[in-house]
């Protein structure tokens, strides 16, 4: 009954293609909209922001985290939401609910307002809005569920993937390389490349996904994050910081694409709202964790993050002698 209700949305078409495209458009431009909710959207902002509300960087960076945590808490709830009556029915609610926390954003007062403002933030935007229009491609596409996905993740090129890692890199970004000698306006620029690099490797990873499976795909991403986490520590400032950045986006864009199909492709679609919501909540806890670390030391972080990358690596190679029904590497 649920895969029923959950493909309700897609049935009774009478162009499959043209329909095929619209909703592949309509996911586009869904996960595109999440980018005020992604750390991209607030990275650059992160001073700024501490100055106008009158806390330390620190705090903001502690509020941000919590505010990560408890906003994906919501993510099972919308996962649910998706299998009972399918991702149109969801959409304009939260698309209101994720305008109504940008107007927040404008009367943002104290350190109270702004975890508040962070906690709606991230519960509509990527609990809601990320996972709804991800669940769209899962539901309609299954041949070519990789490369649809990735032309919906390519909406994504403005925003980053929520864990643990790649969140902590892309707040801290402006801070390292400040560090190595690197203005704020060069700093900032720099994140252009970084955007037009995973929105290349968005596209790439999809055709490898199709022909590969998510989870080789998945291991070369985490190849990538470990190399930019490498460049960040030992050479942040080759190129103008530009090998850095070049690393980061090309990370983002094989790992977005390999977890979201990578799920499909070993748990079907039947239960996948329930599933996502799950793991949403799993990574973007994950997210919420890391940049702490950074306010212990930044050196020390890298460290850490490295590790993490090592081990995430170990057990995505153990998968692979389980068979295409392995759990997928995040």
């Amino acid at each position: 009954m649920k895969v029923r209700a959950a493909s309700a949305d897609m049935a009774h078409v009478r162009s499959p293609a043209l329909s095929g495209a619209l909703v592949a458009f309509a996911a586009f431009v869904g996960v595109f909209a999440t980018t005020p909710g992604q750390t991209v959207g607030v990275s650059s902002f992160i001073d700024p922001i501490a100055a106008d509300v009158g806390v330390s960087r620190d705090n903001v960076l502690v509020l941000y985290s919590i505010g990560t945590f408890l906003g994906i808490l919501t993510a099972p709830a919308f996962g649910r939401l998706v299998d009972r009556v399918g991702p149109r029915a969801l959409i304009a609610p939260v698309v209101v609910g994720l305008g109504c926390a940008c107007g927040f954003a404008s009367v943002v007062w104290n350190a109270w307002s702004l975890g508040l403002e962070f906690v709606l933030l991230r519960a509509t935007a990527i609990a809601g809005l990320s996972l709804i229009s991800t669940q769209m491609v899962n539901l309609w596409f299954d041949r070519l569920r990789g490369r649809i996905l990735a032309l919906t993740m390519l909406g994504t090129a403005l925003t980053l993937l929520v864990n643990a890692v790649n969140t902590a890199l892309v707040l801290d970004h402006v801070r390292a390389m400040a560090a190595a000698g690197i203005g704020r306006s060069q700093a900032i620029g720099v994140l252009g490349a970084m955007t037009t690099t995973q929105a290349l490797a968005t596209l790439a990873s999809g055709v490898l996904v199709d022909r590969f499976g998510a989870r080789p795909v998945g291991l070369l991403g985490l190849a990538t994050l470990a190399a930019s986490v490498l460049s960040v520590m030992w050479a942040p400032a080759v190129g103008g910081g530009l090998l850095y950045a070049v690393l980061l986006g090309a990370m983002i864009g094989l790992l977005q694409v390999s977890h979201s199909s990578g799920l499909a492709e070993c748990f079907g679609i039947a239960h996948l709202g329930s599933i996502k919501g799950t793991t949403f909540v799993v990574g973007v806890s994950g997210a919420a964790l890391g940049p702490l670390a950074l306010l212990w030391s930044p050196t020390a972080a890298y460290s850490i993050y490295l590790g993490l990358t090592v081990v995430g690596a170990l057990l995505g190679v153990a998968s692979l002698r389980y068979g295409r029904r392995a759990v997928p590497v995040t």
